[in-house]
């Protein structure tokens, strides 16, 4: 972004837009003609990094999780997308560890 004040912008509205999606389901189309069913999980801010999880919902799959995280440092945002059958807060953990670099 030009300025840390539109990457602070971007988060506010980033957040709005999460928390709007937290609770619903999603329904996903795959290539073989079936579907996918999404769970978005609640969307947590905590120190500075935003994040949300969706939980696929296969009564036949295997459980997996896809997280989403952001965090802005000055007029940059660190976007990490990780998906994994365990995802817990490793996207997180990843935002948080670009967002050390910054300072070094």
């Amino acid at each position: 972004f030009d300025t840390a004040e539109a990457a602070r912008k971007f988060m506010t509205l980033s957040q709005r837009t999460w928390v709007a999606c937290q609770g619903h389901t999603v329904v996903a189309p795959v290539a073989d003609g079936t579907h996918d069913t999404w769970r978005i999980e609640q969307v947590k801010d905590e120190g500075g990094v935003l994040s949300m999880t969706a939980t696929l919902t296969s009564p036949t799959g295997a459980p997996w999780s896809c997280q989403h995280a952001l965090a802005a440092e000055g007029n940059v945002i660190i976007d990490v997308n990780v998906s994994m059958a365990d995802v817990r807060n490793t996207a997180e953990l990843m935002t948080n560890a670009i967002r050390q670099r910054f300072s070094q």
